[in-house]
């Protein structure tokens, strides 16, 4: 006698119906990717109300709501749904009030609903309240928003548990954004009403493991876990529990990345020049050549520029102030504690600056070299490797650098190198990717230490880079 049936990618409806509508027994229909049919389908072999089934969980879903909408009348009498991972994977626009009025018939029968991320979020017309024998129930953060005035839809006259997610189901990571004070506010409003209406309510849970190095932007001001412990206290008198997953940065490591604009700090405190500084860079995307204002060590009007191997500074009126004809060979002898003068930080700021903003274009040059290596996981994410040769004598970090893409949009995500002349070990995160006139730059970069392939992200930042504003200039306009 079967009463539980899991099918995989790839079956359409058709022939999920051969396959079950003979099933009397059948309790439990758990199923991954319903594509998109070509054909008709035989709609009055599902008829309502005819089906057993009283457990049904779909994932992948790539078919119209009028489709799920005929498939969840088919029981008669639902008491689990299930509707997860269908961003990214459909043209359809998913929201909670589309899914309501699907399953509204079973309002009285459902004791279980999971609902994934949507396309569109917020709880409008998304009302729980009149679906009596629910008592579970599992929501994505980026279903429900925060927005205010809706939580206690949600709010059921038998819910005891509430679990709200915040996992991403496409590529991209959480962030430590995610949990600030909106979603502090949104669930203890939610909580808060659950006891002044005496309802039965007694366990919430978040779900929440934010990637650290894929948290654009300055951190929030407050530890996220804080925010939970301030919510799980004024409720837990009232015999509700809050609880989490466990957090994956301390708050020791927090800390560390309240100050992580010391980069230009640390540099140039370690090679003679502390202090903060927002200099102006322009640069030729065809080589190294560029022309830089505002560096430590020279005077508010001084332009430093940067031509292959030579770097010089010139006053306003374009007289010559200081040069290096072989720059690299300056830096010889040199430790990571010997202090640099204003032309070896012009020149390393520089060539810097060039071979970001012209990465990936560089590649394609006859004298660079490439291959693709293992593929890279990290922070639930699979990234592509790739390990370039420089040709001698280009200006940058080192010979040999690996740069990462994501697999799905095939964004830089981190690069890895030496700084030969900083005498540092280095992974080198991208956030913040933004298309400027057809291009795509990251517009916040992260340097950290490196050992082997293990970044140290709790560490503090060795270098951040924040890109205000890029402007692209057609050199044959």
């Amino acid at each position: 006698m079967l009463e539980e049936v899991s099918c995989s990618w790839g079956l359409d409806l058709g022939q999920l119906h051969g396959l079950l509508g003979s099933l009397s027994h059948l309790k439990v229909l758990d199923f991954s990717g319903i594509p998109i049919l070509k054909d008709v389908l035989p709609w009055d072999a599902f008829k309502k109300s005819t089906s057993p089934i009283t457990t049904l969980a779909i994932k992948g879903f790539e078919e119209s709501p009028d489709i799920l909408r005929r498939l969840v009348a088919w029981p008669a009498k639902l008491e689990r749904f299930s509707f997860t991972g269908c961003v990214g994977v459909t043209s359809q626009t998913w929201s909670l009030f589309t899914i309501a009025s699907i399953i509204s018939p079973h309002k009285t029968t459902l004791r279980s609903i999971t609902i994934g991320a949507l396309q569109e979020e917020g709880l409008a017309n998304f009302d729980l309240t009149d679906f009596e024998s629910l008592e579970h129930l599992w929501l994505s953060a980026w279903a429900t928003g925060s927005a205010a005035n809706y939580e206690t839809n949600l709010l059921a006259p038998r819910l005891t548990k509430f679990y709200w997610s915040f996992t991403a189901e496409d590529q991209h990571g959480e962030s430590l954004h995610d949990f600030g004070e909106e979603q502090e506010r949104w669930l203890g409003r939610f909580a808060a009403t659950a006891i002044t209406r005496k309802l039965p309510l007694r366990e919430i849970y978040i779900h929440y493991a934010p990637d650290i190095h894929f948290s654009p932007g300055a951190p929030p001001e407050i530890y996220p876990w804080d925010r939970m412990e301030h919510i799980a206290r004024n409720i837990q008198d009232h015999g509700i529990s809050l609880s989490w997953d466990s957090p994956n940065l301390t708050r020791e490591g927090f800390k560390d990345l309240l100050k992580p604009i010391e980069y230009l700090d640390d540099l140039t405190r370690t090679f003679g020049y502390p202090g903060h500084y927002q200099p102006t860079i322009t640069i030729d995307a065809e080589k190294p050549k560029s022309v830089i204002q505002r560096l430590p060590g020279t005077g508010p009007d001084d332009r430093g520029y940067l031509d292959d191997d030579r770097t010089w500074l010139e006053a306003r009126d374009g007289s010559l102030i200081k040069e290096y004809k072989q720059t690299r060979s300056s830096f010889k002898d040199h430790v990571r504690a010997t202090q640099w003068d204003n032309l070896q930080l012009t020149y390393f700021i520089s060539y810097a600056m060039f071979n970001y903003l012209s990465i990936p274009f560089l590649f394609i040059r006859p004298d660079f070299t490439s291959r693709e290596l293992e593929p890279h996981t990290e922070g639930g994410q699979n990234w592509r490797v790739l390990e370039v040769t420089y040709p001698d004598g280009f200006p940058t970090h080192t010979k040999v650098q690996k740069f990462y893409f994501d697999d799905k949009e095939f964004l830089l995500r981190r690069m890895d190198y030496v700084t030969d002349v900083a005498k540092g070990v280095a992974a080198h995160y991208c956030w913040d990717h933004k298309n400027i006139d057809g291009l795509v730059f990251p517009t916040l970069r992260r340097i950290v230490r490196r050992d082997g392939d293990v970044a140290a992200l709790n560490g503090p930042s060795g270098f951040l880079i924040d890109y205000t504003n890029v402007v692209i200039h057609d050199k044959a306009a």
